[in-house]
Formats: C-alpha cells, structure tokens, sequence
C-alpha cells in the first residue's frame, strides 16, 4: 500500500488579518509621507516607522513605486474607476441627464478629495521617474473612460448639446473631473468640499446638455 501525504495547508484568520492590517498600514504611512515630504524624499526607513513595522515589512508590500500605486488603489476604490465602482454603473442608468450629472460629480469629488494630494505627488515624481509613467497615465487614461461613459450615457437620453461633438464632450468633462481642479480649488483656494462639488455639477450641466 502507498503511503498518501494528506498534509493540509493551514490558513489562520487571525494571521491573514493581522498581515492585512499591517499591508494597510505600510500604503497608508506611505501615502502620507509622500504628501507631507515628497516622493523623492521619502526612504523606505521612514515608512517602516511610521507604519510601525520592519524594513523587511515593508519591501514584502512593495517598493516606493508600487506603494504610490496601491495608495492610488485605495483613494479611488479599486484599480479603476470604471471597474471597482458599483455605484457607477446606476449612475449611467440614471433617466434625468441633471440627475445624472449631479450624482457623476458627487462620486467625483469624493474620490478627488482622497486621491488629488497623491496626484500631484504622482504628477511631480514622473517627471524625474520613468517607473511612474504609466501610473500616470494609467490614472489619466482611467478618468478619460469615465468621462466617455458618461458622455454617451448622456447621447442615449437625447441629453447631449447638439452643437458638441461627443469628443469634445469627453474631452470637457475629463478635464472638468482631473483632480487638479479640486487641489486648486480646495486646497489652493479654500473653497468647501461642498462648493466645489455644486461648482462641478453646475459645469458640467451648463457645458453639456442641451
């Protein structure tokens, strides 16, 4: 008779927990050093500590690039807006084009109060970085599919300007959507997140529908 290794592989809950919250501590300490001091500046060191954990720790998460990557993942919700975001998919089914603008705005603006501080990071580090590149344009490609989503959800409802090339149109509202304007707005200029958010749901109507 031949013997059967019948050894099992033992998963503990406890131990899965505890390395997630420590993977989710690493990406944040990460993302908040890269704010407060900049891409360059921030060493692997720093983020252990700051996290709390090793050195070791944190390379097993993922090396500065790869953690300004995850930080991105957590600020919008998923590696895509247009995929990870349940909530997307009833906006374009909303009937009213206003309605629809509106609750669009609502969600970006949220996702740019997380995610318009670790842009700029992003923005000034891929200028000396070629690793960061394609995370950027990764991230501006991702909002211009949003915005195309958006502009042909409006061209079903009969909703879209005449007068505007359903090009154009995502080209207005990807630029209207860029993070950027919230930092400037925001941040730059102090205006509520309130504000701004009625500011881009307003610009958006006035801009795109008939």
């Amino acid at each position: 008779m031949t013997g059967v290794n019948s050894r099992r592989t033992y998963r503990s809950p406890l131990r899965e927990e505890a390395a997630l919250r420590g993977q989710q501590a690493v990406i944040a300490a990460a993302a908040d050093l890269f704010v407060e001091q900049g891409y360059a500046r921030t060493t692997i060191d720093q983020i252990a500590a700051r996290a709390r954990v090793s050195r070791p720790t944190v390379f097993a998460v993922g090396t500065k690039a790869q953690l300004l990557a995850l930080a991105r993942r957590a600020a919008i919700g998923g590696d895509s807006v247009l995929g990870n975001k349940p909530g997307f998919e009833q906006i374009l089914a909303t009937p009213d084009a206003t309605q629809l603008l509106h609750r669009f705005a609502e969600m970006v603006s949220g996702i740019a109060r997380r995610w318009a501080p670790l842009q700029a990071v992003l923005e000034e580090a891929a200028a000396s970085d070629p690793s960061l590149t394609g995370l950027r344009q990764a991230s501006s490609d991702d909002m211009y599919g949003c915005a195309r989503q958006v502009v042909t959800a409006l061209r079903s409802l009969g909703s879209l300007r005449a007068d505007l090339e359903p090009k154009a149109a995502a080209d207005v509202l990807w630029l209207l959507i860029d993070p950027g304007q919230y930092r400037r707005l925001v941040t730059e200029r102090h205006w509520s997140h309130r504000a701004f958010q009625h500011w881009q749901a307003d610009a958006m109507t006035r801009l795109l529908l008939a």
